[in-house]
């Protein structure tokens, strides 16, 4: 599975992070949970389907309703939770469609929908058809995708007859709101990046987890000393590292990367937040509605300084921590680097949320000399900011699971498909879905955005390490470096070898900063070429 692909799929489109408490169990016993859990869904389900009103659809007509998603989406529990809600509804078969990859999803959907919409599955994974909000905008427009405006008002028989908006918090549902100015989908879960580490290591050499980038180098020192090769293991995912040292520094520039009256491409009716917003360092969340311009973000790609002192720092910043990292790392593998984590060669390990749920159930494997106690941590902040860091880094955590409805222009199919999501949303069918799926061994993307969901302490405080004040604007990173595929195909190799070696000492800053400069004027080029821009947003650009 290509879950580098698709978490960048998913951290292209930034949203505000607000403060979100998981609630934990008073047992950490997994298997014991799950089976509760279980028994009392279906009870629950059942009770309160007796007492609603009647299906909006023919229930002497047998349907088959298609889920649509990757291996290893909660898959295991979704299979289970489809064969209950058949229980409930003998005339609806919920079938779950597992594709191999995010390539192969979009296209299947794609042809599907072009070809003959009855093919088509009823339920997928928004945030695998398309790149960003345009994308997701333009499948809108297509009449592909089906508004959950209305259905968030309808009360939900699986939920005590609350609204179906209720189990979310407003603000996330912001954020499912489209370019067309409609929610194109239910978020499910949130994804976030930073690390894991090894408490028996730690506790073993007197180590406290660090806040800051100075400290993590000190921890790194220590570990190096007690013979740790590579204190950290990397994966790709270490760039948001810079990401967020990036979005700390340029955040102040926002203004000048998105879409405001006057230029061509603001629209009035859904951006109206950009007009409206104002910089304030102390409020993480102060662009969190607001739509990116990409000929603006081009523009000022294109006009900054790469040798500046402010990419310099953010640069060091990274390479002090980076030099600790395993040899070779630029072409490491997730699951390389995971297997040293677990056989306790790096300490240290940057990956993303999804990984709790494998960690929990490989752990279980272990033989008990083998098994170790772990724990995760944010990105750390810098000891004196100073200068234009203004107040604090933001991190990343983001919607995950972004679940939606093909528009098949079939009523009877899309309320069963709906009544379906009712059922997946509600507090204890959405517990039993973490449940499961942790027992597994299978990913927990991160921490979930249904209000009622429960998990146990041990799990809570897991993912305790990737919740963050403000969600960063990874396109920043863009601007000073790049995060994975960025550059032109041909030219990555040159990206991650020039970064190995600065990392390595073997090639100085300004050896570096002119061939990253280089690089990245060679991939704004490409796009204002690829995009028919002229660098002005008040000018629509016709291709």
């Amino acid at each position: 599975m290509q879950r580098t692909n698709k978490i960048f799929a998913l951290l292209l489109i930034a949203v505000m992070l607000l403060t979100f408490v998981l609630s934990g169990c008073e047992s950490n016993n997994i298997t014991n949970e799950t089976t509760v859990t279980q028994d009392v869904t279906t009870v629950q389900a059942q009770n309160s389907t007796e007492t609603t009103t009647a299906a909006k659809w023919n229930t002497s007509e047998k349907r088959t309703i298609v889920f649509s998603t990757i291996n290893n989406y909660y898959t295991t529990a979704l299979k289970q939770i489809a064969k209950d809600y058949t229980v409930l509804h003998p005339e609806t078969t919920v079938e779950i469609e597992i594709i191999a990859d995010n390539e192969a999803y979009k296209q299947n959907f794609n042809t599907k929908m072009a070809a003959d919409k009855k093919t088509a599955p009823d339920i997928v994974h928004v945030n695998l058809l398309g790149a960003n909000d345009a994308a997701i905008g333009e499948f809108m427009s297509k009449g592909w995708i089906v508004p959950m405006d209305s259905i968030l008002d309808e009360e939900n028989p699986y939920n005590g007859n609350a609204k179906v908006k209720d189990v979310f918090d407003e603000s996330w549902l912001k954020f499912a709101v489209c370019s067309t100015g409609q929610v194109s989908y239910l978020p499910f879960d949130l994804v976030g990046v930073g690390f894991y580490y090894n408490k028996d290591v730690f506790s073993k050499l007197g180590l406290n987890t660090p806040s800051t980038y100075e400290e993590l180098v000190e921890v790194c020192k220590k570990l190096k000393e007690n013979g740790y090769e590579a204190p950290i293991g990397a994966t790709v995912f270490a760039d948001f590292m810079m990401a967020s040292l990036a979005d700390w520094n340029l955040r102040q520039y926002t203004d000048q990367i998105i879409s405001m009256p006057g230029d061509a491409r603001y629209d009035e009716k859904t951006m109206i937040a950009n007009a409206e917003m104002k910089y304030d360092a102390n409020n993480p969340s102060f662009d969190s509605l607001v739509t990116e311009d990409p000929e603006k973000m081009l523009a000022f790609t294109k006009t900054f300084d790469r040798k500046s002192a402010v990419s310099q720092r953010i640069w060091e910043t990274y390479k002090g921590v980076a030099q600790y990292f395993q040899k070779g790392f630029t072409a490491s593998t997730d699951a390389d680097v995971y297997s040293q984590f677990m056989a306790q060669k790096y300490p240290i390990y940057v990956m993303g949320s999804w990984q709790v749920g494998t960690i929990l159930g490989d752990m279980k494997k272990l033989s008990d000399d083998k098994k170790f106690n772990w724990g995760t941590f944010k990105f750390p902040s810098l000891a004196e900011p100073g200068g234009d860091f203004q107040g604090q880094p933001r991190g990343i955590l983001i919607p995950g699971h972004r679940i939606g409805l093909a528009q098949k222009d079939d009523p009877e199919q899309t309320n069963r498909a709906a009544d379906f999501l009712k059922y997946m949303y509600s507090p204890e069918v959405a517990s039993k879905i973490y449940d499961i799926t942790i027992k597994n061994g299978e990913f927990v993307q991160g921490p979930p955005l249904v209000k009622g969901v429960t998990l146990s302490d041990e799990v809570a405080s897991y993912l305790d390490g990737f919740k963050v004040d403000g969600n960063m604007r990874q396109d920043w990173m863009n601007v000073i470096g790049a995060i994975y595929n960025y550059f032109l195909s041909n030219e990555q190799p040159l990206y991650n070898d020039a970064k190995q070696k600065y990392v390595e000492g073997k090639i100085n800053w300004d050896e570096f900063s002119t061939t990253l400069d280089k690089l990245l004027q060679n991939k704004v080029a490409d796009e204002v070429k690829k995009n028919n821009y002229d660098l002005d947003s008040k000018t629509n650009d016709k291709k």
